[in-house]
């Protein structure tokens, strides 16, 4: 998409931001299930169009003819030529209650029809109020060779009460590479959207906080079984260990040592690991997240054994983005990983 051109026109031959920003497929679902769907004019939708830009984004131009989306906007990032990321955001006006368990079985299918990889869904934290529900599903897609981060929001309101119902959909598209340096802009895009849709529901300061404490206590319940890595972290850690299929595939790696019997077992084990990261609730052992995060270290910083200086050459981060991203993972995998666990046979005369 050229920095002039307006977006709305869903089938355009540009770079296909329009295509990403205008299809949803959850959207055609709960539209199947309600009556009187119809799109929120501009005129009525000021409480969520006014909603804040932050500094380093701004408002790009919507197809005169387009009725969604309601507002764009673009940031850039030094180095990249063009739109590194864009928002979208557009709301719809219903009568009827669609059911939460059907959409949250849906709502990762548009990323599955374009064969999205890293695909994570989560609920909302909305206030609990009748017929109130949020969720969002993220991943990354190629389109014209580019990999793209894209992430699906969308804020539900069902209503038995004629065109009471309301739907607000926020779209987000980042180039994966940048993405990491846009982290600040998006969650600011996003807080203030669901702020807006909070208040125009008319949900009171002990609804929100209601919710945020019902979210604390289900966070502590996750606490105690298994770490809690976003979707960027283990995206990273999955490019980290493939490169052991890859560039680093020929490198003199401590199979032994690792308690693996040979190359095969090793490449079997981090087939297994990569495939418990891209699930929602990863099967995974302590010596499982010991063994990926060490994994992830050498094959970033040693050039002698992993992907080493070639990392960045391989996969979408830059090397400051992997520090970024690998400081995260140690951090939240602290309490988790054991040393103590990775070389069984570490006491052993192997020379």
């Amino acid at each position: 998409m050229s920095e002039t051109a307006a977006f709305g026109h869903r089938h355009g031959d540009e770079f296909p931001w329009d295509r990403v920003l205008g299809e949803s497929s959850l959207l055609d679902f709960i539209s199947a299930q309600v009556d009187g769907w119809v799109p929120l004019p501009p005129v009525e939708a000021v409480w969520l169009t006014d909603t804040p830009i932050p500094d380093g984004w701004q408002t790009l131009p919507v197809a005169g003819d387009a009725v969604t989306p309601l507002r764009v906007v673009g940031a850039t990032v030094e180095g990249r030529p063009g739109w590194a990321g864009v928002q979208a955001l557009s709301a719809f006006r219903f009568t009827g209650v669609p059911d939460p368990d059907e959409l949250i079985t849906y709502v990762d299918r548009g990323l599955r029809d374009w064969n999205a990889e890293g695909i994570r869904t989560s609920e909302m934290v909305l206030p609990k109020l009748p017929g109130v529900w949020g969720v969002r599903a993220s991943g990354y897609i190629t389109a014209s060779n580019e990999s793209l981060w894209v992430e699906y929001c969308t804020h539900l309101r069902g209503s038995t009460e004629p065109r009471q119902g309301l739907v607000v959909e926020q779209i987000f598209a980042a180039a994966a590479g940048p993405r990491i340096r846009l982290g600040s802009g998006i969650g600011a895009l996003a807080a203030a959207t669901s702020d807006a849709f909070i208040q125009y529901i008319g949900a009171t300061s002990a609804d929100v906080a209601a919710a945020a404490a019902d979210h604390a206590e289900q966070l502590k319940r996750e606490a105690a079984g298994s770490p809690k890595l976003s979707g960027e972290q283990k995206r990273f850690l999955d490019t980290a260990l493939s490169v052991w299929g890859g560039i680093a595939a020929g490198r003199p790696v401590p199979i032994e040592a690792l308690g693996y019997t040979d190359r095969a077992d090793f490449d079997s084990d981090v087939a297994r690991l990569r495939d418990q990261l891209s699930r929602n609730r990863p099967n995974l052992s302590t010596l499982d997240w010991t063994r990926i995060q060490f994994l992830a270290e050498i094959s970033w910083a040693s050039d002698m054994i992993g992907a080493g200086v070639e990392f960045e050459l391989v996969n979408p981060f830059t090397d400051v983005e992997a520090l970024v991203l690998l400081r995260s993972v140690q951090r939240a995998l602290v309490r988790t990983v054991d040393p103590a666990v990775l070389f069984p046979r570490a006491g052993t005369d192997r020379r």
